[in-house]
């Protein structure tokens, strides 16, 4: 089988692209990075192994990103038997399948099993076929990525059985003698008696191993036993004497418990009292803090509102100036105006006087008048949409400014949450926390923007303060992103992004409307509607036979009508221009008295200047009042010990409880060996020791002749094996024949590792084998494709195989990549290979039959 064509639509961003005439030897694909590649890999891998039908992901992810077009792909290739064949698959829509070999056409499921049946595939699953189902195709074809992957992960169970056919063959041996045969399957039955495939004992061999292992353990207890018994009689004897030590060290910690805690008493009265002046002094604290704030937050919305009095006084005088020259433009277009339609109806006229054509039909004036109605209908609606179509200020730019004024604004509360401390609370027993309640199972977690105090009853009082100065920087931030986009929001009449983008709607739905009426009236009255009234006109002066409007010269007329329009034209633009103008300021001048009033009620909130430096200063005496008498209090609480006299308190009697607590365990302890010595002696441990022994003996001399049985086996098995591994080694032979050459061309001095299953293992050189784990990345890709390579040439015998690399030595340096080039040269001699690469450079010495640059660039979603 050899590849001819390729031809790609729709797929995967590839737009379009034929690749024909692909040479029989060497065809070679080139481009950079993200060139389209592995998509064109991909393209082929669908079109030969994939059934057109199915939506599953896999073949969704074939549509090029935002089309909805189908994808398509048709391959070109020659059989064995030189018949040319054409496949043709259309993907998701309508999805097809239409194989062409000669003057024979199939389609649908027959064209899909003809060429599974050529290539030797198999159907696959719902979400489409996987190396099981592709026979020999993941052995030829190397996807990017796969090169370094070991080559019996690319061998399914069909070519396994397809190569073992093959070397057989190659080989003319047989893999063993019935004779010889047998012997080996009696002693792997023995064997696996008495071993597990694995090299581990069996079920059998491992009772007679428990049943020594059983005994042993026995006697070991009973050993056990025996010296427990003599060491619980030691071990009540100290209990004893501990018991009456102990009993001394707890009347000394009870005396010394007691005095502790008297003391600890009086420093927690003076604690609570310093506690209490402490709160004042920190709500005092809260009050001077507020006072300060809000006499900077008076002077900062005076002076904002001053900055934004100056603004709306200078936008007023904007506005005028602005509706002054619209009405300037208004009176010169109605003159404009005027003059138009004055040359229409004169030029009308000339054509007129120089005759009329004969009409024909039934009443051709009604007819033109009914046109006409039509066609001033339209132009009433049209002007109608034209001037809804002016007043939406949501413009694309305008939106696209606003969705990136909400962003920011996200960004900044995002960084604000960031720099928030976060806090957890889990109390020990149901609390009631910022006016919610709190239980053990449901922590409490709060953001902390602002100081918090928590109230602990029985403990105290938890005080919370976030980090003022980063914070405030960041809260700035997000108040000013905030007011720009309610600013934007403003100017624009909407309350949100959500709000905008559907007036964006509306206005591309307005946008659409007036090109519909636009196109309607151009088919109605393609030369306007002032011409199809100088018909009818004209129409009905004939059927009165009045006489005609007064003579002219059309082409002087047809000038000026001409001269005329451009100049309305321009001044109609200048209107619609000073319109979106006024729009604009008008929403800015709403904007600011909007922020003014707002401003203006802050101030009023406040309260006047006066009174609020008044308060400051009253609020920073009454601080300083209640700091002194903070530091008193807390002067006093540690003069009487402060907290370290509750720590002494808690240390003294926890050490009488653990006083209490060790002499609550030996009498535990005293009373539990005691019966722990009685249940002993009546068991006779000492008989129980004399029994165990007699019966761990026998145990161990079963034992012992299971083993030397087991090993003589393992051992006879052992020989059968390597003899029947060398005849396993004359199999692989043919392999390492075929690829012998291709790999002294990389590793010089090196030989194929194959073990006794025929499955490549890695490099031999010498003595020494490198498994193929251990290689590096660069050697593993080039081991790979020479099997490959290899394996191929082997199954192809008289027949030529496409081989597929795509990228496939992307860790493999420039010296060795130059020799491989040289052995796919070697290789196109008796297969097709198809190289997918960026370093076409490597392939210059080659003049490869047929070179091709990949540029189809696929988009990216």
């Amino acid at each position: 089988m050899i590849l001819t064509s390729l031809s790609v639509r729709h797929f995967r961003g590839i737009r379009h692209a034929r690749f024909d005439r692909f040479s029989d030897r060497l065809c070679l694909f080139y481009g950079p990075n993200e060139s389209g590649k592995s998509t064109l890999v991909d393209a082929l891998h669908f079109g030969l192994f994939e059934r057109s039908a199915g939506t599953s992901e896999r073949k969704r992810s074939l549509r090029s990103w935002g089309e909805d077009l189908a994808p398509e792909v048709e391959i070109g290739f020659i059989d064995d038997a030189g018949e040319r064949w054409y496949v043709h698959k259309r993907f998701l829509d309508s999805p097809s399948t239409t194989v062409d070999i000669g003057s024979l056409h199939l389609s649908g499921d027959k064209a899909e099993a003809k060429l599974r049946e050529l290539l030797g595939t198999k159907v696959g699953g719902r979400r489409g076929v996987t190396d099981e189902d592709l026979g020999i195709w993941p052995l030829l074809w190397v996807r990017q990525g796969e090169a370094g992957r070991a080559t019996g992960d690319a061998i399914n169970d069909d070519t396994r059985s397809l190569l073992r056919s093959t070397l057989s063959e190659t080989a003319g041996a047989l893999l063993a003698g019935p004779t010889g045969r047998r012997a080996l399957d009696e002693l792997r039955e023995r064997h696996r008696h008495w071993w597990t495939p694995s090299g581990r004992p069996t079920a059998a061999f491992k009772s007679i191993a428990a049943d020594a292992t059983a005994a042993d353990e026995a006697l070991t207890e009973a050993r056990d036993a025996f010296q427990a018994a003599q060491q619980t009689s030691q071990r009540l004897t100290d209990l004893q004497h501990q018991l009456a030590h102990l009993q001394v060290r707890i009347d000394k910690q009870q005396a010394r418990a007691a005095e502790a805690k008297d003391a600890h008493k009086h420093a927690t009265e003076q604690g609570l009292q310093a506690e209490m002046r402490g709160k004042a002094a920190e709500l005092a604290r809260l009050q001077f803090e507020e006072a300060q704030r809000r006499e900077a937050a008076h002077s900062e919305w005076h002076q904002d509102v001053l900055r934004l009095q100056r603004k709306a006084s200078l936008l007023d005088a904007d506005v005028a100036n602005r509706q002054q020259a619209l009405r300037e433009r208004q009176e010169e277009r109605r003159a404009l105006s005027d003059e138009v339609q004055s040359l229409k109806a004169r030029l009308q006229a000339a054509a007129w006087m120089s005759g009329l054509p004969e009409l024909t039909g039934d009443d051709p004036v009604q007819a033109l008048e009914r046109t006409l109605g039509q066609a001033e209908s339209l132009q009433r609606q049209l002007r109608t949409k034209r001037a809804e179509l002016d007043h939406n200020p949501v413009t694309p730019e305008a939106l696209d400014r606003l969705r990136e004024l909400q962003t920011q604004l996200h960004h900044a509360e995002s960084q604000v949450q960031a720099a928030c401390p976060q806090v957890e609370i889990r109390p020990l027993r149901p609390q009631r926390i910022q006016g919610a309640s709190v239980h053990p199972d449901q922590p409490f977690t709060a953001s902390i923007t602002e100081p918090l105090t928590v109230e602990l009853p029985g403990f105290g009082t938890l005080h919370i303060h976030p980090n003022r100065a980063g914070l405030a920087s960041l809260q700035q931030s997000q108040q000013q992103a905030t007011e720009a986009y309610e600013r934007a929001c403003a100017h624009l009449q909407v309350a949100h992004v959500a709000e905008a983008t559907a007036v964006f709607e509306q206005r591309q739905e307005l946008a659409n409307e007036v090109n519909r009426l636009n196109a309607q009236l151009q088919a109605v009255a393609p030369d306007g509607v002032g011409v199809l009234s100088a018909r009818l006109h004209k129409l009905q002066q004939r059927s009165r036979k009045q006489p005609g409007p007064p003579p002219g010269d059309p082409e002087v007329l047809t000038r000026q009508l001409s001269d005329a329009q451009g100049r309305l034209s321009g001044i109609e633009q200048a209107i619609a221009d000073l319109h979106a103008e006024l729009t604009s300021l008008g929403a800015r001048q709403q904007t600011l008295a909007y922020q003014i009033r707002q401003h203006t009620d802050k101030l009023a909130e406040l309260g006047e200047l006066d009174a609020l430096e008044a308060a400051t200063e009253a609020a920073r005496e009454h601080l300083s009042a209640e700091m002194a008498r903070f530091e008193e209090a807390q002067e006093a609480f540690q003069t009487v010990g402060g907290a370290d006299a509750g720590a002494t308190a808690r240390s003294e009697q926890l050490a009488l409880d653990r006083l209490h607590q060790r002499l609550t365990q030996l009498r535990e302890e005293h009373t539990r060996l005691k019966a722990r010595l009685h249940v002993a002696l009546q068991a006779d441990p000492f008989g129980r020791l004399q029994e165990a022994e007699v019966a761990a003996e026998k145990a161990r001399a079963a034992k012992v002749a299971a083993e030397e049985e087991a090993e003589a086996v393992r051992v006879a098995v052992h020989a059968v094996e390597s003899s029947w591994r060398k005849l396993q080694e004359t199999l692989a032979g043919p392999l390492r024949d075929t690829v012998r050459g291709y790999v002294h061309t990389l590793f010089p001095g090196s030989d194929l590792a194959i073990d006794e299953h025929g499955e490549v293992v890695g490099l031999r050189t010498g003595d020494i084998v490198e498994h193929f784990a251990d290689l590096s990345g660069g050697a593993r890709e080039q081991v790979g494709i020479l099997v490959r390579l290899g394996l191929a040439t082997l199954i192809a015998r008289d027949r030529r195989l496409p081989v597929l690399l795509d990228d496939a030595l992307v860790n493999s340096d420039t010296r060795r990549r130059n020799r491989m080039v040289e052995v796919l040269r070697q290789v196109s001699r008796r297969l097709q290979v198809l190289v997918f690469t960026c370093h076409d450079e490597d392939f210059d010495h080659m003049a490869a039959p047929w070179v091709s640059e990949v540029a189809a660039r696929p988009q990216r979603g």
